[in-house]
């Protein structure tokens, strides 16, 4: 693995050697990316929920909630190249128990699966594995992502390892 650490950027992960790195031109971020089998990480960056929401339902969940809206649909994406986007329901995201990470209260780690129907009418589920840190009044978030039909154990470790390499600075 190789380390992402931009001087613009708030934030470093470790990623596999050769994938290609693109900035999200749309917003805060980046996505990393092996084009061959369609794997990827990125970091998406929003708003801290107000207050008055997280004393509603636990700030860990609300948190959760928007992260995972976040990562599936993005706001400013214009989703122009999917014909529709499914948001998990939230209790079908777990959380994440990674093997040799210390229990952090900053870091909230979890997996879900997400389904698209592109436009030609392919459906397409991924696997997906993100960490939430929050820093000030914004959240940061990145997923390590793949297609169910080219999911294993060896990139589970692979994804476990990204999203456990994540700090924000």
């Amino acid at each position: 693995l190789v380390v992402f650490d931009s001087p613009d950027l708030d934030y470093s992960f470790q990623y596999p050697k050769g994938w290609q790195r693109l900035l999200n031109r749309r917003r805060k971020g980046v996505i990393i990316s092996n084009f061959e089998t369609n794997d990827k990480v990125y970091v998406e960056i929003f708003s801290k929920p107000p207050r008055g929401e997280m004393e509603q339902g636990g700030e860990v969940d609300i948190i959760r909630r928007r992260a995972v809206e976040v990562l599936v649909s993005p706001v400013d994406n214009d989703n122009s190249g999917d014909g529709k986007l499914e948001v998990p329901p939230i209790n079908k995201v777990k959380t994440l128990s990674i093997a040799g990470e210390a229990y952090s209260t900053s870091k909230d780690t979890f997996t879900f699966r997400s389904d698209t129907t592109t436009r030609s009418g392919y459906d397409v589920t991924r696997v997906n594995y993100a960490a939430t840190m929050s820093r000030g009044g914004l959240v940061y978030v990145i997923c390590a992502s793949t297609t169910t039909d080219l999911f294993s154990d060896k990139k589970a470790a692979l994804f476990e390892a990204m999203i456990s390499s994540f700090v924000v600075n």
